[in-house]
């Protein structure tokens, strides 16, 4: 089991937090397979994920606005 500030290091992946909050939300039925992390590492994923879809296309959108066509 990895420290608490090392696994929050680890789910700074778009795609390792995007897997988390999967595994949180829709867990599967196997017997040995434990549902990972907590609230706040439920929460931290989703603000991933978030920043991760919003600030390219908010920065894409700025930086369009700015182009004269």
């Amino acid at each position: 089991m990895t420290t608490p500030p090392a696994q929050f290091i680890n789910h700074l992946s778009p795609l390792r937090a995007h897997t988390t909050l999967g595994r949180m939300l829709f867990p599967l039925q196997i017997p040995d397979d434990p549902v990972p992390g907590s609230v706040p590492l439920f929460v931290f994923s989703a603000v991933v994920v978030l920043t991760a879809t919003t600030l390219p296309l908010y920065l894409g959108y700025r930086r369009f606005e700015r182009v004269d066509l």
